[in-house]
């Protein structure tokens, strides 16, 4: 707990100490399941172009432009539509539904997520790099 502390203390500073810039930071993560994490390695699209793969137990951070973005995820790209602010981070989680199959595909979404919830959450997880 001391760490999270210590860590949203950190990040408030540098958000603070320097200006805002014309950009803005998604974080995308998928929390390990062992039982349905062998379905897929959904790509992250933003504005229909693939950014990344997701695997199980990873996150992965993208800078974005500011404005309005679809940022989407899977073979059906469901997302949503955000407006990016400058200086901001914005989280979400990349959840599956198992409830869900189409094409024989599996559905997947992107939730937002809280700051400290997905800094916990992220903390135990691989970092996946943009390319």
């Amino acid at each position: 707990m001391r760490k999270l502390v210590v860590f949203l203390a950190f990040a408030f500073s540098l958000s603070v100490a320097f200006p805002q810039s014309n950009t803005a930071t998604v974080y995308v993560y998928r929390p390990h399941n062992a039982y349905w994490g062998a379905l897929g390695h959904p790509f992250v699209y933003l504005d229909g172009s693939q950014m990344q793969r997701i695997t199980n137990g990873s996150f992965l951070a993208v800078t974005v432009p500011i404005g309005q973005h679809q940022l989407a995820i899977g073979d059906f790209q469901i997302g949503r539509l955000i407006d990016f602010e400058p200086g901001k981070s914005y989280y979400f989680v990349a959840t599956f539904h198992k409830s869900v199959m189409a094409k024989d595909r599996p559905m997947w979404s992107l939730e937002p997520s809280d700051s400290g919830d997905a800094a916990l959450s992220m903390a135990k997880l691989k970092r996946i790099d943009v390319k």
